[in-house]
């Protein structure tokens, strides 16, 4: 003869609290997804701080010498100021064709690499860091990369 298995129904506190836990696991899933896409925030700061890390890797490689000790405090004032002055212009702005920036910064592709990858692009006699193209978080990055060295 068969036998009836009787299953336990859940109370309806229970199913709240089942409920509660898929929707918080599906929140979790959806900003794991969110955080791992490629123009999320967290994915873009890891970009910028890895191209900082090989940019500052490669001043080091090319230019470690005397060289060096003009450009890194350069570059790291230049980096500095854009901390310091979020709102301010005149510091997002660099001519290329300043002497003072051409001979202690400008001529050295690597150094040049160094304000690429913190968010400076060139444009005609300039290289800009626009408002959107700022990241602290890469900013300090560069900072702290410089001062190791």
């Amino acid at each position: 003869h068969l036998q009836h298995q009787h299953q336990r129904q859940p109370l309806p506190e229970e199913k709240q609290q089942e409920a509660k836990q898929t929707a918080n696991t599906d929140e979790r899933k959806a900003m794991d997804l969110d955080r791992d896409a490629p123009d999320s925030p967290a994915v873009k700061a890891k970009a910028g701080s890895d191209a900082v890390a090989a940019a500052v890797r490669g001043l080091r490689e090319q230019h470690f010498d005397t060289d060096t000790c003009a450009i890194v405090p350069t570059l790291a004032k230049l980096v500095h100021n854009v901390l310091a002055k979020p709102g301010d212009p005149r510091v997002r702005q660099i001519r290329a064709s300043n002497a003072a920036f051409e001979s202690k910064v400008g001529r050295f592709p690597a150094a040049v690499a160094v304000l690429r990858a913190v968010g400076f692009v060139q444009g005609g006699d300039a290289l800009a860091l626009a408002p959107e193209r700022e990241d602290a978080g890469v900013l300090r990055a560069a900072l702290e990369a410089l001062a190791a060295l």
